[in-house]
């Protein structure tokens, strides 16, 4: 949607800084036809890219929740793929650094949403045990039960999908009922013999 302003402006003069011609417009841009909807179109969009930055859901999925719940005809006006990069970029922006130590990992970690479940705190903390390396430790209250209860425990460590900084993955589980359930987490960063 394309209009262009047909206000007359005011008396144009000639800047004496840089000898170009000033020209200034004084009404408001609000009275145009379509201007509401414009409007509302770049709130919708700021909406959108606001989401990306704070949710970790799909970004289909936001811009689709977004032009639902607007129930107005601006939403009609957007496309997902005019915005989908920007979306994409906002996410990219608030997506912390990478970690390159335990400290730094056990920082972001402790100060993110994953610290967290909806039964309450999950991330234990950073196990550092000096020269033989460090781990960051996940348990929640319930499965620390489980563990302490435990006669019987199985424990399977896995070296190929962990982050840079780690050296493997290491799970510790219960057995309940003809299965064993996982109870404590731990990424390492070292594999010394004693730990297996």
């Amino acid at each position: 949607m394309n209009f262009s302003c047909t206000v007359p402006t005011r008396n144009p003069y000639k800047s004496p800084v840089s000898n170009t011609l000033v020209v200034c417009l004084q009404h408001p841009h609000v009275a145009h036809a379509y201007a509401s909807d414009e409007i509302r179109r770049l709130e919708l969009s700021h909406q959108c890219k606001r989401r990306a930055e704070e949710e970790d859901v799909p970004l289909r999925q936001i811009f689709d929740d977004i032009c639902r719940t607007s129930g107005d005809t601006a939403a009609q006006q957007l496309s997902f793929a005019d915005l989908e990069a920007s979306m994409y970029k906002r996410r990219r922006r608030a997506t912390p650094a990478l970690p390159t130590t335990s400290a730094e990992a056990d920082d972001a970690v402790r100060n993110s949403r994953y610290a967290q479940l909806s039964s309450g705190e999950f991330y234990c903390g950073l196990a550092d045990a000096g020269e033989n390396g460090s781990a960051l430790v996940f348990a929640s209250d319930d499965q620390l039960e489980l563990l302490r209860c435990a006669t019987q425990i199985y424990f399977d460590a896995t070296f190929k999908v962990v982050p840079t900084i780690y050296y493997q993955s290491f799970t510790l589980f219960v057995p309940f009922a003809d299965s064993a359930f996982p109870v404590l987490y731990a990424l390492m960063s070292r594999k010394p013999k004693h730990s297996t």
